[in-house]
């Protein structure tokens, strides 16, 4: 049996946990000679070669954790209605400001969405209703 100190795979000389490895060699009985069999003695063994493989997985291939952001281009296709991408247009375009049925001039900035985006204003539930001759 022999016992020499484990090396790194990484070739490093020296670490902080030393883990040693035995060897035992056995040589083969002769032909129709009887082996007996210790399973205790065998499932002590695997054990302790369970045991010696966990520490030098824990040993040489240390658990990391390691995380990423996603950056990625992505799109998408929706369908509005023409008075909601007017409205949403309108909000885009005037950030902060609270769209209002009385004022005249949201009113006309609607109806030129619609124009600007070659749509019929006059199928709006809003801007039907609307006297322009009047304003």
């Amino acid at each position: 049996m022999s016992r020499r100190p484990a090396k790194s795979i990484y070739g490093s000389p020296s670490y902080t946990n030393t883990v040693y490895v035995e060897t035992e060699i056995i040589s083969s009985p002769a032909k129709n000679e009887a082996v007996p069999v210790d399973l205790t003695a065998l499932l002590q063994n695997y054990i302790g070669l369970v045991d010696i493989t966990a520490k030098l997985i824990k040993q040489f291939f240390p658990g990391a954790i390691v995380s990423s952001t996603i950056i990625a281009d992505m799109g998408a296709n929706l369908t509005l209605s023409p008075s909601l991408f007017t409205r949403l247009q309108w909000a885009v375009r005037n950030k902060g400001t609270k769209f209002s049925a009385a004022s005249k001039i949201h009113l006309s900035q609607l109806k030129d969405i619609y124009i600007e985006h070659d749509m019929n204003w006059m199928n709006d539930p809003v801007l039907k209703l609307i006297d322009w001759n009047a304003l």
